[in-house]
């Protein structure tokens, strides 16, 4: 099973190294095939630097 993952979080939120942790986790046990994200600063901004850096599916939604 792949899965798609929305991320969503505050605009302040700049601990890389948890959203890292996180994707990662859920990645071995289940598959991220997509990262979908506002485009905002912050988790956005981080959750699609882990799909660039994993080579996973960043699919951007830019927030109004």
């Amino acid at each position: 099973m792949s899965l798609r993952i929305l991320v969503c979080g505050g605009c302040t939120f700049l601990d890389a190294a948890a959203v890292f942790a996180a994707l990662d986790q859920l990645d071995q046990e289940a598959g991220v095939a997509a990262v979908i994200h506002g485009c905002a600063r912050g988790a956005d901004a981080l959750a699609g630097a882990w799909a660039v850096a994993r080579g996973k599916e960043e699919v951007r939604f830019p927030a109004d």
